[in-house]
């Protein structure tokens, strides 16, 4: 978010958007501000303050994948556990088994497609193309 002097947007819009990021609902974030929900509402169809709480949930996901990440031998080590542990419900199991295969699948796509993405991006700037 954007903050100090040259803000784009005022205390309020700040701490709305602080509000709603930390998983308020719109209705309690605006009582919290001080604000009308409408008002809030209304903030909340403005492109920048949805951009703007875009951007703040995008960094909050980011975070939270680099801590995944950071644990991720530790988190599959405790599902293969669960997964190999008789008293492990077959439901548990299943939901274990299906996130981690899904997990390792996006994991190969991105390894693929991002090395792509990058020479596709250096080509086209190569040529003078614009990025979009």
């Amino acid at each position: 978010m954007t903050k100090g002097h040259g803000s784009k947007f005022g205390r309020k819009k700040e701490a709305a958007l602080a509000a709603l990021l930390l998983g308020k609902s719109p209705a309690d974030a605006a009582r919290d501000v001080g604000i009308d929900h409408s008002t809030l509402k209304r903030w909340q169809r403005l492109p920048e303050f949805h951009a703007e709480y875009l951007q703040g949930r995008r960094e909050a996901v980011s975070q939270a994948n680099a801590r995944l990440q950071h644990n991720c031998n530790a988190i599959v080590s405790l599902a293969l556990k669960l997964v190999g542990d008789a008293a492990t419900p077959a439901s548990v199991k299943a939901h274990l088994c299906l996130g981690l295969w899904d997990r390792a699948n996006k994991s190969l796509e991105t390894e693929d497609v991002l090395p792509r993405l990058e020479a596709l991006e250096a080509s086209m700037a190569s040529a003078g193309l614009p990025r979009r």
